[in-house]
């Protein structure tokens, strides 16, 4: 699904803070390409926030028949960054949390500053899940190749109201 990395220690001077990177993968698998095409918005937290299903279901899936996921891709990933984060904390380090290809593990992370750059991703919540971002402070950069499919899947890109996110989020041609 994808790997974490941190930052060098000169890298690290560079940017004032130790940076922990999340890399997720794009759509490859047949099973994923199904589950993206899902137009189900499931709730997320307590609010309004809501996040397209077959995206959600593929993150929080495991299943005991395989060594891969017998935990969650959530669960694997919060717990790898979390124990990175203890770590740099521990050692008086500045830490700040990068992630590519979806935001949905930055509700864990409220206390760092978080980044979220996605590259060609399906959009994966409403109008509310973007707020809630914005509101703790998540710093989003989408990029959109116009050719690829993935964005513009229907259901991916119309909310429970059938506007446009990119409507709503701005777009630079």
């Amino acid at each position: 699904m994808g790997y974490a990395t941190v930052s060098n220690d000169e890298e690290s001077r560079r940017i004032g803070r130790r940076d922990i990177m999340v890399a997720w993968h794009g759509t490859v698998a047949p099973l994923e390409w199904y589950e993206d095409l899902h137009k189900r918005l499931e709730p997320i937290g307590h609010g309004e926030a809501k996040v397209e299903y077959g995206f959600l279901s593929i993150y929080t899936s495991k299943s005991d028949s395989t060594s891969y996921n017998k935990s969650s891709a959530s669960e694997q990933v919060m717990k790898e960054v979390k124990m990175l984060v203890n770590f740099y904390k521990e050692r008086g380090e500045e830490v700040s949390l990068t992630i590519t290809g979806h935001s949905l593990v930055t509700a864990s992370f409220l206390s760092l500053d978080i980044s979220v750059i996605s590259f060609s991703a399906p959009k994966v919540g409403n109008i509310a899940f973007r707020d809630e971002l914005h509101q703790m402070g998540v710093k989003m950069l989408r990029l959109v190749v116009k050719q690829d499919v993935v964005p513009h899947m229907p259901g991916i890109i119309l909310n429970e109201c059938l506007q446009k996110f990119d409507d709503i989020t701005g777009t630079l041609e």
